[in-house]
């Protein structure tokens, strides 16, 4: 059954991926990196940030983490050297910091830059209210222009106190740290210079943009890869079993699953977890191994495309 073989290897990538560490082969070498990625090591330093940017009858600060790396950092009164500044968003700092890889490890040390990642509130270790940060009475203060905020005037006063303010400022991020990095051009463009808004979804809004445009993409990213057609037939042949009882057992013991196949829902959940994987696999197709999502060899989807293939022969 073509299906079970397609889509157990697209489940099992998870195991796949477990035993690749963090310094692997994958990265091209033509654009730097060579065939071995190694994260760029950098020092964690703190700032205080205002936990309500509006209402001046909030007083009260809490401490924002950020990370930093200074050893390429070629700055002279003739030639300013440039900030590259990631625009933290939802997840641990360091994690983003090793999943950056050509910012770390190819754009900072080609331009002489200053890198920093900065923490988005409420992430991380960045919690204005400790453990409580997340209680109903406590989220207020976790939105978009407060988090903007945290980054234009932070950046502002580090360029002042350090003495960099002919130092260009360019911010990046990916996904919603994308949309961030954009958004603080736009506001803030007498800190920020320039910024490069990867895979944001800037315009992914109601009535503007179609909500299933990202499964397009990753159809796309599969097909591109090679097996796009396979995962579209295994989908289909999936959809035909779902009230085809004398299957429920085979696709129990061929997919390894945790607990058997008793009814149409249980297809459903497995074309559901397949669909995930895949969508995940699209998101996270950095050319080196990462760990934020989870571990994940490098180009995961042309590691599916190849086992997927190889597997129907």
């Amino acid at each position: 059954m073509k299906v079970t073989v397609i889509l157990f290897v697209a489940i099992g990538l998870c195991s796949l991926s477990t035993s690749v560490p963090i310094v692997g082969r994958g990265f091209n070498a033509t654009i730097g990196m060579g065939d071995e990625y190694i994260p760029l090591a950098y020092k964690t330093a703190w700032y205080e940030t205002q936990l309500d940017h509006f209402n001046f009858e909030v007083n009260e600060s809490f401490k924002v983490r950020y990370l930093y790396n200074e050893d390429y950092f070629q700055n002279t009164p003739e030639k300013p050297g440039p900030i590259f500044v990631y625009a933290g968003n939802e997840g641990p700092i360091q994690d983003l910091w090793s999943g950056s890889g050509f910012w770390t490890n190819v754009m900072t040390q080609k331009h002489g830059a200053l890198l920093m990642f900065l923490e988005h509130r409420y992430f991380g270790e960045s919690l204005p209210f400790g453990k409580n940060s997340t209680q109903p009475q406590n989220i207020q203060y976790l939105t978009i222009e407060q988090a903007m905020a945290d980054y234009g005037v932070f950046l502002g006063k580090f360029k002042k106190e350090k003495n960099l303010e002919n130092s260009p400022v360019i911010i990046f991020g990916g996904s919603y740290g994308g949309m961030l990095a954009a958004w603080m051009r736009m506001k803030y463009p007498q800190v920020i210079d320039g910024a490069l808004a990867s895979s944001a979804p800037l315009l992914m809004f109601q009535n503007i943009t179609s909500p299933y445009s990202v499964y397009e993409v990753v159809s796309k990213d599969f097909t591109d890869a090679g097996c796009g057609g396979l995962f579209a037939e295994g989908f289909r042949e999936l959809k035909s079993l779902s009230n085809r009882t004398e299957y429920y057992d085979v696709l129990t013991k061929e997919l390894n699953l945790c607990a058997p196949i008793t009814n149409s829902d249980g297809i459903l959940g497995v074309y559901q977890y397949v669909k995930y994987a895949m969508e995940s696999m699209a998101q996270y197709d950095y050319p080196y191994p990462t760990t934020f999502n989870g571990p994940e060899p490098g180009s995961p989807v042309t590691v599916a495309c190849e086992r997927a293939i190889q597997a129907v022969g």
